[in-house]
């Protein structure tokens, strides 16, 4: 009897290491835009794992290297029933420090927590893409229970990811991931892990000692591994390859408080259309509750703000081919998923085939994302720029912004 638990369908890190470095090398060959400076880089071989707050791991981070210097981040499935393999390219360098954090919220967990056993702390994803740090508690009577903690030192709640919220609250990944959902993504990752399986021993040997993935280009030449890409970047025809941040025609802005997600999208798409109002200004026009967050409809809000010259609507039933057909009209997008609101700017679809060795092909679908996590009080400084695997996310709503004509 076949099973879909995440325990029972874990990835080891040297066949994840493998998946992100072929993914980097095909997007590369296929010229996705920010992905060419990587081409000078490696892909670190060991990951930072982030758990599930389900204590399994989740996804295995894998750092792209020039020397010592972060080009970006590659985010793979640490299951097969996650899907794809890779999850998201994430430009620029990122820095985690774990143990200072620790340090710091830890005085904050034995306050709130008194009476109760602190046991070793992790780093999770608590409402995807969004990182935090779980303590596992023991109480008096050895019940067991775990606090979520925001970086920003605010404890998080659990909730339903189909709260009709975009702010703050914690779920499980893997609990949200239905038994039908579990059985076709364990058929998505055959199907790509086939073809990373039927690469020559020499190839998979290159994979692991070549130092850059230029080279690797010249080396995997004979074997004819070609990407295609058709992509379109909403805004202009061009793209800053020098800006780690992304798209120099639409800039990321961190969110300024732990729950302003959807206001610092919201911030992000009315710039663009050149109206620009500070974050707590907009914060009232998207309904936003302190501690929670916003609705998922926050359409009302950008005519609000934009005296009703921007046009705003609201799509809770969001589909590929409705952000790429929006995007194809150089408008942007606010793209939400469970708990988690962020700004969209551009698609990208690509085939991969590899030719001698079975005629093997694969087919990938991204969005360009500019996401306002992690929060900064400092909107310039915070959010991150990636290009996300359409397949790895449970995509719930749309608004789709445009000039009222």
């Amino acid at each position: 009897m076949p099973t879909y638990g995440e325990k029972e369908h874990l990835i080891n890190k040297a066949e994840a290491f493998e998946h992100a470095t072929l993914g980097v090398l095909q997007s590369g060959r296929g010229k996705l835009p920010g992905i060419d400076a990587w081409q000078a880089g490696a892909v670190a071989k060991a990951p930072t794992i982030i758990y599930d707050i389900n204590g399994t791991p989740l996804f295995y981070d894998y750092a792209v290297k020039a020397g010592r210097t972060q080009l970006g981040t590659v985010r793979t499935a640490a299951s097969k029933i996650l899907g794809a393999p890779d999850v998201a390219y994430e430009f620029g360098a990122r820095s985690i420090d774990f143990k200072g954090l620790v340090a710091k919220l830890l005085p904050k967990v034995k306050k709130a927590h008194r009476g109760k056993t602190i046991g070793a702390p992790r780093l999770v994803c608590y409402c995807y893409p969004k990182l935090g740090v779980l303590f596992p508690l023991t109480g008096p009577g050895r019940e067991r229970s775990q606090a979520i903690y925001h970086f920003s030192g605010n404890e998080v709640p659990i909730r339903d990811p189909s709260t009709p919220i975009e702010g703050e609250f914690a779920y499980s990944f893997y609990d949200s991931l239905k038994t039908a959902t579990r059985k076709k993504n364990l058929g998505v990752y055959a199907v790509v892990d086939d073809y990373r399986a039927k690469l020559t021993p020499a190839l998979r040997k290159s994979l692991t000692t070549v130092k850059s993935i230029d080279l690797l280009h010249r080396r995997i030449e004979p074997w004819r591994l070609t990407s295609e890409i058709v992509r379109e970047l909403a805004y202009c025809p061009h793209y800053a390859t020098t800006d780690a941040r992304g798209h120099h025609c639409f800039s990321v802005h961190g969110q300024q408080k732990w729950d302003y997600c959807a206001v610092a999208t919201a911030q992000m798409l009315l710039d663009f259309f050149r109206y620009h109002e500070t974050q707590d200004d907009i914060a009232p026009a998207l309904g936003y509750s302190a501690g929670s967050g916003c609705p998922s409809d926050q359409s009302g809000g950008y005519a609000t703000l934009s005296n009703n010259h921007l046009k705003a609507t609201f799509d809770n039933s969001a589909t590929w081919a409705k952000a790429k057909a929006h995007l194809q009209t150089g408008n942007p997008l606010k793209s939400g998923i469970p708990g988690h609101a962020r700004a969209c700017a551009g698609y990208a679809y690509r085939r991969s085939i590899l030719i001698p060795i079975g005629g093997s092909s694969i087919t990938d679908r991204r969005l360009l994302i500019y996401d306002p996590s992690p929060w900064n009080s400092d909107y310039a400084v915070g959010g991150s720029v990636y290009w996300e695997n359409w397949d790895a996310v449970n995509h719930t709503n749309f608004i789709y912004v445009s000039i009222d004509k």
